[in-house]
C-alpha cells in the first residue's frame, strides 16, 4: 500500500537517514510504524521528530508525550520542540495556521540538520492532496498550485501521498496502533477543514462521486505539463538573468520584456522565492500587478506581501531584491585562499574557490554565480574586492578590454548595486566579476590541466557548496 510510492518517486536509498514528522494522528503513526519496519530492509536509519505549537494547551501536551512514549517503544531518537505561534504571528504576520507552518517546517530542518539526517518523511496523504489541490482552486491559483504537493522535494518525501485516509485508518487499525486525534481537525472555522468535512463530501454526493480520484489526476497531469514549462523556464533563465548574487536578481528588460507572459511569470515567481525563501502570500494578482507595472515601462518599486523582499523596475532592468537596507558600501578587499573562503561582512556573501581534478561534466555560467578558471592561468594571489575607479577587464569572447562601467551599463546593472558587487582580481587583473562576467584570460580551452572553481552566494548559508554537475567526492 504504502511502498508503491516510494518505488515510483525513488524516495529513499540505502544508508539514508530519515526524520519522521510526527504529530501522533493516524497518519504520522502509519508512516513512522511502516518505516520502521522497512528500515532495516531498506537500510534506513529513523529519528522522529515532534512540535509543540503551544496552541491546544493539554492536549498539546499529551500529544507530545505520546510522541516521546512511541519513540521510546520502537528504540528510536525523537527531538520534541516547542514554539509559540501566537507571538510568531503577531511578529511576522498572516493566520495562525501560516505562523504555525513555518515554526514547524523551520524545527523540522533544524531538527534534520542536528540530527544528521538527509530526508523528512511527512505524512500528508492522497486526501490531504485532493484538499490542498481544491483549497489552491478556491484560492485562484495558478497551474503549478493545481499540481498540489509534491511526492518528492528535497529534503522532504511523502510516502503517504498516494495512500487515502480509509487505507490508513485501516492499517492502523489492522496493525493495532494507538493514535491521537487533533479535535481542531473537526472544527470547521478554518477553511481546509470546511473543503474537508462540507465542500468534498457534497461533491461527492451531488456531483460525482469520483471528484477526489479526478482532482488528483488533473494534479499528476499539470505535473508532467509542468515539468516541461520549468525547463524551458531554467533556459531563459540564462539568458535572461544579468546578475544573480544568491537573495538579489537582476534581469535584463529588453530579454525579459520579449518572454511570453507565462516564461515572465515562471522567472518572476523563481527570483521571489530566491530572495524570501519562499512565496507565501504571493498570488496570482501579484505576479500580474508587478508585470503590468513593468509594461508600463516607468520606474516602479512593489514591496511584497510579508515585506520580505521588494520587486524595482526602470528602463533597462528587473530587479527582485530581499528586502533590506542597504547601507553605503565602503571600499573592501578581503584575500581567496585556494581552496578557501572569502566572507564579505559588507554585503553578507561569500565566495568559495576549489581546485577541481578534472573538467567538470557542465560548465556552470559565469552569470548564474558560478564559474570555472583555468587555474594554470593565474599567477596568485587571488583578491575579492569591491570595483576601483577606472577598474577593466577582457570579458569572454571578446579581443579587448572593457571598463567596468560600461559592462555594468550594457548589462542594466543598476547605479546603486554596481559597489555591492564583488570582483576576484588575479595581481590587479579581473579575472571574475561575480554572477556577471568571467575574463576571458582564464577561460578554460581543450588545453587545460587544472580547473578551479568560484561561487558567490549569501554568507549564511550552508548548503549548495558543490559545483555544478561534479560530484563532491571529486573536490580536493
Amino acid at each position: 500500500m504504502f511502498a508503491s510510492a516510494l518505488a515510483h518517486y525513488d524516495m529513499l536509498s540505502p544508508g539514508d537517514r530519515v526524520l519522521a514528522a510526527v504529530s501522533g494522528g493516524p497518519d504520522s503513526v502509519a508512516l513512522l510504524h511502516f518505516l520502521r519496519r522497512i528500515g532495516p530492509e531498506a537500510g534506513i536509519a529513523l529519528h522522529v521528530a515532534h512540535l509543540h505549537h503551544g496552541l491546544r494547551g493539554k492536549d498539546a501536551d499529551d500529544d507530545a508525550e505520546f510522541v516521546r512514549s512511541l519513540a521510546q517503544r520502537l528504540g528510536l531518537p525523537a527531538s520534541l520542540g516547542a514554539a509559540d505561534t501566537l507571538s510568531l504571528k503577531a511578529e511576522q504576520g498572516g493566520s495562525v495556521q501560516e505562523a504555525a507552518r513555518r515554526a514547524r517546517y523551520a524545527f523540522l530542518e533544524a531538527t534534520a540538520r542536528s540530527a544528521g539526517a538527509n530526508k523528512i518523511a511527512l505524512g500528508h496523504n492522497e486526501d490531504d492532496q485532493a484538499e490542498t489541490i481544491l483549497l489552491n482552486l478556491l484560492r485562484g491559483t495558478g497551474p503549478k498550485g493545481l499540481t498540489g504537493m509534491p511526492p518528492v522535494r528535497l529534503p522532504y518525501i511523502r510516502p503517504l501521498i498516494e495512500t487515502s485516509r480509509a487505507e490508513i485508518l485501516a492499517y492502523c487499525e489492522r496493525e493495532g496502533l494507538a493514535c491521537r486525534e487533533d479535535p481542531s481537525n473537526l472544527k470547521t472555522d478554518y477553511l481546509r477543514n470546511r473543503i474537508r468535512h462540507k465542500l468534498l463530501p457534497l461533491l461527492e454526493s451531488e456531483y460525482h462521486p469520483g471528484v477526489r480520484r479526478s482532482l488528483l489526476r488533473l494534479a499528476r497531469l499539470l505535473s508532467d505539463d509542468a515539468s516541461i514549462a520549468e525547463e524551458a523556464a531554467e533556459l531563459s533563465w540564462r539568458d535572461t538573468v544579468s546578475s544573480h548574487t544568491g537573495e538579489r536578481t537582476i534581469f535584463s528588460r529588453p530579454v525579459f520584456e520579449a518572454l511570453p507572459a507565462a516564461l515572465q511569470r515562471r522567472l518572476l515567481r523563481k527570483a521571489i522565492e530566491a530572495a524570501s525563501g519562499d512565496l507565501m502570500g504571493v498570488s496570482f494578482g501579484t505576479i500580474e500587478g508587478i508585470l503590468a507595472s513593468f509594461r508600463e515601462r516607468l520606474p516602479f518599486e512593489h514591496t511584497l506581501p510579508g515585506g520580505l523582499a521588494h520587486v524595482a523596475g526602470d528602463s533597462g532592468f528587473l530587479k527582485v531584491a530581499r528586502s533590506v537596507n542597504l547601507p553605503e558600501i565602503a571600499p573592501f578587499a578581503y584575500p581567496l585562499a585556494v581552496p578557501g573562503v572569502a566572507v564579505i561582512p559588507e554585503t553578507g556573501q561569500k565566495i568559495t574557490a576549489r581546485y577541481l581534478p578534472e573538467s567538470p561534466a557542465a560548465f556552470p555560467l559565469p552569470e548564474s554565480g558560478e564559474a570555472v578558471l583555468d587555474a594554470d592561468r593565474l599567477r596568485g594571489p587571488l583578491t575579492v574586492r569591491n570595483r576601483r575607479a577606472g577598474d577593466r577587464m577582457q570579458p569572454l569572447g571578446m579581443q579587448g578590454s572593457k571598463k567596468l562601467h560600461d559592462l555594468f551599463i550594457d548589462r542594466k546593472i543598476p547605479r546603486s548595486e554596481r559597489p555591492r558587487l564583488a570582483v576576484v582580481a588575479d595581481e590587479g587583473k579581473i579575472v571574475w566579476v561575480a554572477g556577471i562576467a568571467l575574463s576571458e584570460l582564464v577561460k578554460v580551452t581543450g588545453r587545460t590541466q587544472r580547473w578551479l572553481w568560484v561561487r558567490i552566494e549569501e554568507a549564511g548559508r550552508s548548503g549548495g557548496s558543490e559545483p555544478s554537475g561534479v560530484s563532491s567526492d571529486c573536490l580536493l
